[in-house]
């Protein structure tokens, strides 16, 4: 009973969390921003150049929902602010009350009425998914409002042009299957999401400073595309290899990012687990 009642706590918590609406509202503002900037208008430009095809001109290729999304635009502004903000916009909503707990001595009154693990196993999951779905949403309803405008058909090669580049892993998928390759970036864009919430759980354990929880995922995801950026493996960053539109990506990226997300969760169970909050 004390573990549903600390399930239905932890869910009014994140669901009453201003960082959750701040959150969605700034992932909501640069969809809404990419779609009224860079998708509306080639609608309405290729709706008129469709109505003038119509009286047998020629016969156009009209981009598909596919395409024109914003995870798949690697050059808009909204895309590139969405990718970098993506520790932000995860550790808002609720990565933050790990932390809280610990230093408000919450956490010493949940060890009288729970195991620490079953605590720990709780907290994880939910601060995975907090980070992994407020990542998720903004893309998925930015996927939507362009499939109202652009057709669900599957993308096609014109005159030897490739968004997607021939050394993506996933260049045939996206061809072929290209609803399944949509999906595909919006669950690797969460997961990553998850990551960095779980990571400022992990640095809970290090230092006292909210501040430092709260805002060393964000350094450490920008140091890491400038330190990239600055070698010349700027493809090997995940602010490159979350874009959909990448155009050179290799398993060993994906690969890593699962590992150090298992790897950071394991590390911060066993340290949750074994910490004295006393």
């Amino acid at each position: 009973k004390d573990f549903c009642d600390m399930w239905r706590i932890e869910l009014n918590r994140l669901i009453r969390s201003k960082g959750l609406y701040l959150s969605l509202g700034i992932g909501m503002a640069l969809a809404i921003w990419h779609f009224l900037k860079w998708d509306l208008p080639v609608y309405r430009m290729w709706e008129q150049v469709y109505d003038f095809s119509a009286l047998g001109e020629k016969e156009i290729y009209i981009p598909t929902a596919y395409e024109m999304w914003m995870n798949n635009d690697v050059f808009s502004t909204p895309e590139y602010l969405f990718l970098l903000f993506i520790p932000i916009l995860a550790v808002l909503p609720y990565a933050m009350t790990y932390h809280i707990d610990r230093t408000s001595g919450w956490m010493k009154n949940l060890n009288v009425r729970m195991e620490r693990a079953r605590y720990m196993r709780m907290k994880l999951i939910m601060i995975f998914l907090s980070g992994m779905v407020t990542v998720m949403i903004p893309l998925i309803v930015q996927f939507l409002m362009v499939a109202c405008c652009f057709p669900l058909k599957h993308p096609q090669l014109i005159g030897g042009y490739t968004l997607v580049g021939v050394r993506n892993i996933w260049y045939v998928l996206f061809y072929t299957h290209p609803l399944i390759y949509t999906m595909l970036f919006v669950v690797l864009n969460g997961i990553y999401g998850g990551m960095m919430a779980v990571l400022s759980m992990f640095l809970a354990h290090a230092t006292n400073k909210g501040i430092l929880v709260g805002i060393m995922p964000f350094i450490y995801h920008l140091f890491l595309f400038s330190f990239l950026n600055l070698i010349g493996h700027a493809e090997l960053s995940p602010m490159r290899f979350l874009n959909g539109e990448t155009s050179c990506n290799y398993w060993i990226q994906y690969l890593t990012m699962l590992m150090i997300t298992l790897l950071l969760i394991v590390i911060t169970y066993r340290q949750g687990k074994e910490c004295d909050v006393y």
